[in-house]
């Protein structure tokens, strides 16, 4: 964690300044100040604290990506990070194109909404907040390489 925190904003600030970021022009990066704010929101969201991602199971985690991206999530390739859910899905952020992350996004948006029992206010615009960023990610369409 305090790696992440000395080194990983700095390495996420090279990648948006390289155009390079699943972030970077999808939520207006004009200051320092909202540099992590979309990530920090959607980890927020997505109930990422403890490496967890919302209810899954990593069972029922790997078919949801599987079945929406049509990706193996528990590959290597995106444990780069750890073994954890949402080391995974951090990894995926960033190793696909803003268009496969937006997809799976709003699909995780979508279920979080289906299978919330009650939802807070807080809840509500957290939701709407993170739908704006999936749809920022999907506005560039599929990626061709």
């Amino acid at each position: 964690m305090l790696f992440h925190e000395a080194c990983g904003h700095g390495l996420e600030a090279d990648l948006v300044a390289r155009d390079a970021s699943i972030f970077g022009g999808s939520y207006g990066w004009a200051s320092a100040g909202r540099l992590h704010h979309a990530p920090s929101l959607v980890k927020r969201f997505l109930g990422m604290g403890g490496g967890y991602v919302l209810n899954f199971s990593d069972r029922t985690f790997g078919e949801f990506v599987h079945e929406v991206v049509d990706i193996e999530i528990h590959s290597d390739e995106y444990s780069i990070h750890g073994s954890s859910k949402a080391k995974k899905l951090r990894a995926f952020w960033e190793v696909e194109s803003d268009y496969l992350v937006g997809r799976l996004l709003k699909a995780l948006i979508d279920y979080a909404q289906e299978t919330a029992c009650e939802t807070t206010e807080e809840a509500k615009k957290l939701a709407e907040r993170s739908r704006e960023i999936a749809s920022r990610l999907l506005a560039g369409g599929p990626s061709l390489d």
